[in-house]
């Protein structure tokens, strides 16, 4: 997690479209094994920007009908949208 978004975009647009999908689903793997788990949102966004569609869409529509059923939806949904 970036401290400001300016610093997230340099630290962003300096690696290739590859790097980021690898890095993306490294993350979503770390967070797969934390426990407590985070909101499947999370997982769901890392695992769409790594390209990973088999493994993110399942995830996006558990992570949708999560924000339907619960209307504090968890911000990483809301920046998906």
């Amino acid at each position: 997690r970036f401290a400001h978004a300016l610093i997230r975009d340099a630290a962003y647009s300096g690696l290739l479209a590859s790097r980021r999908r690898e890095l993306h689903g490294r993350y979503a793997e770390q967070l797969e094994k934390l426990q407590p788990a985070p909101p499947i949102a999370w997982i769901a966004r890392h695992r769409a920007a790594a390209g990973d569609r088999e493994r993110a869409v399942p995830l996006l529509e558990e992570a949708a009908m999560t924000a339907v059923i619960n209307p504090a939806v968890p911000a990483p949904i809301t920046t998906m949208l």
